[in-house]
C-alpha cells in the first residue's frame, strides 16, 4: 500500500528483534492498525528501548522517535543532580525538591566535610552505584572510606509518609513532547511502590532492603510476598492518606507537577541547543519521551525526587498497572500523532502543510497537537497560570 502506519521497536542484541516483547505497547500497535515493520526506513513509530542517536539523525519529516537527544541529562542520576545543583544556585527557594547529593565532582568535598562521620539516625546517607538501576548497590554509608570516586552519595529521607506502616514512592508517567515549544503532560493516573517490611529506622537492621528500598524487583524477592502487596493504585493511596492523615492529596499532587516541569526545563535549552547544532533537519514533533518519575512523600507532605527513568518499565505485576499501562500507551500515541504518509513520495496523505519559517511551524504544530485528545494525561506546560515558569527558561541562557 502506498499509505500506511507502520511501527517498529529496536532490542539490545539479547532480544528478538522481530517481536515486540511488551504487551501493552504491542497490542496498542495491533488494535489501532498499526502494521509491524522490521527497518526504520518506514516507520512512523520507532520505539526503542534505549537510547540511539544515529536513528535521530536520520529521522524523515512524518516518523517519531520515542527518545530526544540529551535526555540522560535528567535520567542519569548525576546529571540530573548537577542540573538541579545549577538552578538551585541561581534560585535557592525555588529549587528544593531533591535531597543533598554529591557526584562524583564534589564526593572529595564530601570525604572532607565529613571525614569524621558517625553513622545515627539523624545524620544517614546512601551511596548509589553510578549507572546503576532497579536498587542494585544501593546501601546506607558506614565509613567514608568505602565510598568510590564514581559512587553518588545522598541524604536519606529519614521521615518518609507511610502506608499500613511501610515506606512507599509513586511512579508518575511523564510526556515531554518537544523542547522549542517545551511541552510537557503529566498522567492522572499512578500507583505506589511498597516496601515488603514496615519501616523503621534501628541502627543494626540497616541493611534489610525489604524496609528501606521500595523498588519492584527488589521487594518481589521478599518470598512472603506476592507481586500486588506492594503495588497500590493511585485513587487508594489517595483513600489512605485522606482517611489517616486527613489530607488533600490534591495538593501534594500539584506539588509534584511543580517539581516535573522544574526538572525538564533544567535541561531544556541543552536539548534546542544540541538538536539546532548536530541534528538540524529535526522538527519540533520527531521526537517524544516517556519518563518514569519517582517521587518520594515524606510526613510534612513534601514531596521529593529521587530519579527520572528512562524507558520506564511497561509490565505488569496486578491488574490495575495493566490496565494503566494499555491507556498510557493509547493516550500517548494520540497526542504524540501518527500521520500516515507516503512511503514511495514521502508526501502526507492529508497533503503538505505550509509554513512562513521553522517558528511558524513548531507555533502550528503546537498548536496542532494541543487540539489532539489527552485521555489520562494532563498538559502541565505551558499553560496560562505558570507562564511565569517560563522565566526560568529564560534564565538558563545566563546560567550555562
Amino acid at each position: 500500500k502506498k499509505y500506511f502506519v507502520g511501527g517498529i521497536q529496536t532490542f539490545s542484541s539479547n532480544k528478538p528483534y522481530s517481536k515486540f516483547s511488551v504487551s501493552c505497547l504491542r497490542d496498542t500497535l495491533e488494535y489501532n492498525n498499526i502494521i509491524r515493520l522490521f527497518n526504520n526506513t518506514d516507520s512512523n513509530l520507532i520505539w526503542s528501548n534505549s537510547s540511539n542517536k544515529t536513528i535521530a539523525a536520520g529521522l524523515s519529516k512524518y516518523q517519531r522517535f520515542n527518545h530526544i537527544v540529551k535526555h540522560g541529562q535528567i535520567t542519569l542520576k548525576d546529571k540530573l543532580y548537577n542540573n538541579f545543583l545549577r538552578f538551585q544556585k541561581k534560585f535557592p527557594d525555588d529549587y528544593t525538591y531533591m535531597a543533598d547529593t554529591y557526584t562524583s565532582e564534589r564526593i572529595n568535598q564530601f570525604k572532607k566535610k565529613y571525614r569524621n562521620y558517625e553513622i545515627s539516625k539523624d545524620n544517614l546517607w546512601l551511596i548509589k552505584p553510578k549507572g546503576a538501576a532497579r536498587g542494585i548497590g544501593i546501601h546506607f554509608l558506614k565509613n567514608v572510606d568505602e565510598i568510590n570516586k564514581t559512587d553518588i552519595v545522598t541524604k536519606y529521607i529519614s521521615n518518609p509518609l507511610l502506608l499500613e506502616k511501610k515506606k512507599f514512592d509513586l511512579r508518575v508517567y511523564l510526556l515531554v513532547t518537544g523542547h522549542d515549544h517545551l511541552k510537557i503532560y503529566i498522567y492522572k493516573e499512578s500507583f505506589a511502590r511498597m516496601s515488603s517490611d514496615e519501616y523503621d529506622l534501628e541502627l543494626e537492621d540497616l541493611d534489610n532492603v525489604f524496609k528501606h528500598l521500595t523498588n519492584v524487583s527488589v521487594n518481589k524477592k521478599k518470598k512472603t510476598q506476592n507481586g500486588s502487596s506492594f503495588i497500590w493504585s493511585l485513587p487508594k493511596v489517595k483513600r489512605y492518606i485522606s482517611e489517616e492523615y486527613g489530607v488533600d492529596f490534591n495538593e501534594v499532587w500539584e506539588k509534584i507537577e511543580d517539581i516535573a516541569i522544574k526538572a525538564v526545563i533544567t535541561m531544556n535549552k541543552l536539548e534546542i541547543d544540541t538538536e539546532k547544532k548536530m541534528y538540524s533537519h529535526l522538527n519540533s514533533s520527531n521526537t517524544f519521551e516517556l519518563y518514569g518519575v519517582d517521587i518520594l512523600i515524606d510526613d510534612n507532605m513534601k514531596p521529593w525526587l529521587l530519579e527520572i527513568n528512562l524507558s520506564p518499565g511497561l509490565s505488569s505485576k496486578t491488574g490495575y498497572q495493566r490496565s494503566l499501562k494499555y491507556k498510557l500507551m493509547d493516550d500517548t500515541f494520540n497526542i504524540v500523532g501518527l500521520v500516515p504518509y507516503s512511503h514511495i513520495t514521502g508526501l502526507a496523505m492529508e497533503g503538505e502543510c505550509e509554513y512562513k519559517d521553522p517558528v511558524d511551524e513548531a507555533v502550528q504544530q503546537s498548536v496542532c497537537e494541543i487540539t489532539r485528545p489527552t485521555g489520562g494525561y494532563k498538559r502541565i506546560f505551558p499553560l496560562k497560570e505558570n507562564i511565569d515558569y517560563k522565566f526560568y527558561l529564560y534564565i538558563l541562557i545566563l546560567v550555562i
